[in-house]
C-alpha cells in the first residue's frame, strides 16, 4: 500500500471522508486552528475511522494553515472478556500512527443503579478529565448519520416534542473550557468502514452494540436498514433535519427567555399572545428545570392539554404532573411550582 510522507497510506489521506471532516471540524463543531483534539477510540469501526481521519486532518492540512493536534484516551469498562484486547488493539494503532495515547480505567458496575448510566457518565467523566489535563479544548467522538437518525427516532417515539427533535448537536459543553464535538456526523457507519479499509486498518467488534434485546440494537438491525431501503440517504438528511430543528428551537428559546416570570409565575395575558404550542414549550423548559428526572415522564399531550387551559378563558385550574409539580392557573396569572412528591394529593392527574 503506497504511503505519505508522514506515513499514512495514501488512500487514506485522498478518501473523500477527510474532507468532510475537515469541514465539520471548522464549520459545525467550530473547531479553530491551533487546537488540541482528544479522540475517544473504542476500538471498534466508527472510532477507529474517528482517529484516523483525525490524524490525517492533522497531518495533511496543517499545510495549509489548519493545525489540529490529536490525542487518543481509551476508557476500559472491565464489563466483557474482550475489553482487554480492544485496549491492547487501540494503543498500538495509536503506537503505528504516532498519536499519543492514554488509557483510562472505570468499574461502572461497582456502583449503584443502572449499569450502562453508570458507564456514559463515567466514560464522558473521564474523557472530559483527560483533555483538560492534556490541555485539549474538544473531545471527539465518532457519532455518525444512524446514530443521528435513531435518536431522533427515539425522540419521537417518547413524544419528546421540539427539544428532543434537535437530537445530537454537533457540540455542546462537556466541562469548562472542554466541548464535546461529533464530527462524523455527516457521514454513515458504512463510510466509517471504507476509511478504516482504506488505511488497512482492522476494527473490533462488540456483539452488544447489534443486540437486538436492546433498543438501539433492534433500531441498527431492522429498523435503520428498512428506511434506507425504502428512503435511501435517509440517515444523512437526519442530521440535517436536527439542525434545521434545533435552529428552530434556539430561535423560540430566546424568545421564551423574554417572558417575564416571577414568584407569581407568568401573566396568562401575554401567554395568550404566544399560542399554545410556544406556551407547552415554556411549560416543559420550567418543569425540567424544576425537576430534571421529569423530562422523560412529562409527554406532549399533557404539556398540550396544560398550555391549552392556561390559553383558554378558563378562570383557575390545578394541573398535576410526576415528581411532585403542580400548575396553578388562576384568572391571571400561571403558577408552576413543586411540592412534596410523597404527597397523595400531589399525584399525577390532569385539569381540575
Amino acid at each position: 500500500m503506497r504511503s505519505s510522507p508522514d506515513e499514512l497510506p495514501i488512500e487514506l489521506v485522498r478518501h473523500r471522508a477527510v474532507a468532510t471532516v475537515r469541514r465539520a471540524l471548522a464549520r459545525s463543531c467550530q473547531v479553530s486552528s491551533g487546537t488540541t483534539i482528544v479522540a475517544a477510540v473504542s476500538g471498534g469501526p466508527d472510532s477507529v475511522a474517528l482517529l484516523l481521519l483525525l490524524t490525517a486532518i492533522a497531518r495533511r492540512h496543517r499545510r495549509r494553515g489548519y493545525v489540529v493536534r490529536v490525542r487518543a484516551v481509551h476508557v476500559h469498562h472491565h464489563l466483557r472478556a474482550e475489553a482487554d484486547g480492544e485496549a491492547t488493539a487501540v494503543a498500538d494503532l495509536c503506537s503505528a500512527v504516532s498519536v499519543p495515547f492514554e488509557r483510562i480505567d472505570v468499574y461502572p458496575d461497582r456502583l449503584d443503579g443502572s449499569v450502562a448510566a453508570n458507564a456514559r457518565r463515567l466514560r464522558y467523566k473521564a474523557l472530559g478529565e483527560a483533555a483538560a489535563v492534556a490541555g485539549a479544548s474538544a473531545v471527539a467522538t465518532a457519532h455518525h448519520a444512524e446514530d443521528q437518525l435513531e435518536t431522533l427516532i427515539m425522540a419521537v417515539c417518547r413524544g419528546a416534542g421540539p427539544n428532543g427533535l434537535r437530537g445530537m448537536p454537533w457540540r455542546r459543553p462537556l466541562r469548562p473550557g472542554v466541548a464535546l464535538i461529533r464530527p462524523m456526523m455527516g457521514l454513515r457507519k458504512a463510510d466509517a468502514e471504507a476509511v478504516c479499509t482504506a488505511a488497512g486498518v482492522d476494527w473490533c467488534s462488540d456483539p452488544g452494540n447489534t443486540d437486538r434485546r436492546t433498543v438501539r440494537g433492534r433500531l441498527r438491525a431492522e429498523v435503520i436498514p428498512t428506511l434506507e431501503s425504502m428512503w435511501p440517504g435517509a440517515a444523512r438528511r437526519s442530521v440535517g433535519t436536527a439542525s434545521a430543528v434545533a435552529s428552530a428551537v434556539e430561535f423560540l428559546n430566546r424568545t421564551l427567555d423574554r417572558v417575564a416570570v416571577d414568584d407569581r409565575g407568568w401573566d396568562r395575558m401575554e401567554l395568550r399572545s404566544l399560542g399554545t404550542g410556544v406556551v407547552a414549550m415554556l411549560l416543559q423548559r420550567a418543569a425540567v428545570r424544576l425537576a430534571p428526572a421529569v423530562a422523560d415522564r412529562l409527554d406532549q399531550r399533557q404539556l398540550a392539554d396544560a398550555a391549552s387551559v392556561v390559553v383558554s378563558d378558563r378562570a383557575q385550574a390545578i394541573i398535576r404532573w410526576p415528581d411532585g409539580l403542580r400548575l396553578v392557573v388562576d384568572r391571571e396569572r400561571a403558577t408552576l411550582e413543586r411540592v412534596d412528591p410523597t404527597d397523595a394529593a400531589s399525584r399525577t392527574s390532569g385539569p381540575r
